[in-house]
């Protein structure tokens, strides 16, 4: 949902919707991107390895950057210059394609490895 309304907001910028409604959804997704972000970071569950190793982990970033820090850096700095909200909304589009892509791929990857689920299922049961 949060891709889809930042999306949204770049796409209505690109039209030359450039009012505060649309700067202030596609900060607000941007914010919430960041976020997620900052979450599959931080975690370090063995189960989130996918989304942090490899060419998927590279494009998971590569993704979160352009749909979070970046865009919400561009557009709480510069959001004043129409040019950079449309360059900022450009940036989220493309990341929000990219991140598809990754996230299928990942879970094409996390399918292959069926162990880390099953430990998790164990571990789950035997605490209740």
């Amino acid at each position: 949902m949060r891709q889809a309304e930042g999306t949204s907001a770049g796409v209505l910028e690109l039209l030359g919707f450039l009012n505060p409604a649309t700067n202030g959804m596609a900060l607000v997704a941007a914010g919430v991107e960041t976020c997620l972000a900052v979450s599959i970071e931080m975690r370090g569950r063995a189960v989130d390895a996918p989304l942090r190793e490899g060419k998927v982990g590279w494009l998971i970033r590569v993704a979160g950057t352009l749909t979070g820090p970046l865009p919400f850096l561009l557009r709480i700095f510069l959001g004043h210059a129409f040019a950079v909200r449309r360059v900022a909304g450009v940036c989220f589009i493309l990341g929000a394609l990219l991140s598809r892509y990754a996230w299928i791929a990942a879970g094409r990857i996390s399918s292959h490895d069926s162990k880390i689920l099953f430990d998790i299922q164990r571990r789950e049961t035997a605490a209740k």
